[in-house]
């Protein structure tokens, strides 16, 4: 199975050009950096919402998702969110797809991260990035193909540190899901050989049965 594509879009310029040298300096091939809005991310298949364990789409990042997809999209996530998880909180560290209604988006990944938790964007990511893999796998082929996100746990007027922090959260994370077995060889071969624990939905199930 293929490796899922990464885009980071965000409309800080700062954020954007921590990014990509970071991107630069890990040598990673199918991972990008844009300094555009999330809603410009129309190559990919599936976006990150960095939501809440509550799944309330209230303010900040948020907004962005209701203004792409409309305000039924706060009841679709409520509505996964309490069916998959026995009407409890969505727990840090899992990842569940929630179909869209979008002509090039097929889904939202949603992953809740909180700014001030410790390796918040890392997991996050990590479960966005299983989840997906998964789902292609499951279904035999790529489905989706690109995976588009902000900065994960960033916020209007955080320090560099804090955002730099992020960054290399993020990077981390996608470098250790080129590394599993499922998708080493094909990170290898797009590369030309330059190269946590999250769960998902179908665990989510397994706790309600």
């Amino acid at each position: 199975m293929m490796a899922v594509e990464l885009l980071l879009c965000d409309i800080d310029p700062t954020i954007c050009e921590l990014a990509a040298a970071a991107i630069r300096h890990s040598r990673l091939h199918t991972m990008r950096a844009q300094n555009v809005p999330l809603a410009a991310a129309t190559c990919c298949e599936a976006v990150v919402h960095a939501g809440n364990s509550a799944a309330v789409v209230s303010s900040g990042q948020d907004i962005a998702f209701l203004e792409l997809f409309g305000p039924s999209y706060q009841h679709t996530l409520q509505d996964s969110v309490r069916s998959l998880f026995c009407d409890a909180l969505q727990p840090v560290g899992t990842a569940l797809l929630v179909p869209v209604d979008h002509p090039t988006i097929a889904f939202v990944v949603h992953a809740p991260c909180f700014p001030q938790q410790p390796k918040g964007a890392y997991e996050a990511l990590s479960a966005a990035l299983k989840a997906v893999h998964r789902y292609n796998e499951e279904h035999g082929e790529m489905r989706v193909r690109g995976l588009a996100c902000a900065a994960m746990g960033a916020y209007r007027g955080c320090s560099s540190q804090h955002s730099a922090s992020v960054i290399e959260e993020m990077v981390t994370a996608y470098q250790d899901y080129l590394s599993t077995p499922t998708c080493a060889y094909s990170a290898a071969d797009s590369s030309s050989g330059e190269n946590s624990s999250a769960g998902t939905a179908s665990q989510a199930r397994e706790l309600c049965s």
